[in-house]
This record gives structure tokens, C-alpha cells and sequence, in this order.
């Protein structure tokens, strides 16, 4: 996600605060929907978001025929 592009309704923390709270954090996402953006060296680098949420993004990738970045064996089919 290109860093100029602020997000709305997302919490922000930071890594070391995160450790602490983790438990706590994961369920209050997973109750709220609300994404928690994760800071490390003050760059915000990751995003926590509820599970639906992620599903949703997966099956929106599929229906718009995008590659699944995480699909390793695909890599591994063009070779033969």
C-alpha cells in the first residue's frame, strides 16, 4: 500500500505496546472490525484486520482474476 495513502477508522500501535497487549488486541478486532495499524521504527508496516475482512479481500482478488501473491505452487508449474 503506497504510504500516502492514509487510512480511516484504524487504530495505530506500535510494536512494542503490541507484544504487551497482543490477546487483548486480537479480540477487540475481531469483535469491532476496526483494523489496528502496526508501527515499527515509526512506519506503519503491517495491518491486523478481522478475519471476514480478509476473507472479503481474498474472494474480491479472485473475482477480479488478480494472482495470489501467496500462491507458491504456481510458481512451481511454469517450470515443467
Amino acid at each position: 500500500m503506497p504510504s500516502d495513502i492514509e487510512m480511516i477508522d484504524e487504530f495505530q500501535v506500535g510494536i512494542t505496546e503490541l507484544r504487551d497487549s497482543l490477546g487483548f488486541t486480537v479480540q477487540e478486532v475481531a469483535r469491532s472490525g476496526t483494523p489496528v495499524a502496526i508501527r515499527r521504527f515509526r512506519k506503519t508496516e503491517v495491518i491486523l484486520v478481522p478475519l471476514t475482512e480478509w476473507r472479503r479481500l481474498k474472494q474480491l482478488e479472485i473475482d477480479l482474476g488478480e494472482p495470489d501473491p501467496f500462491d507458491f505452487d504456481d510458481d512451481e508449474s511454469d517450470d515443467n
